[in-house]
């Protein structure tokens, strides 16, 4: 395996990681927002 490859596979590795925490926590975040209007009505 070459360098250059090891290098592609651990970006998109660490791109993936990156996304599925941003909407995990975005989701945490809308759910947590939801909870606040349920309260207010």
């Amino acid at each position: 395996m070459k360098v250059n490859d090891m290098r592609t596979g651990a970006l998109s590795l660490i791109f993936i990681v990156l996304l599925f925490a941003g909407i995990n926590s975005t989701q945490t975040w809308a759910l947590e927002s939801d909870l606040e209007l349920g309260k207010k009505w």
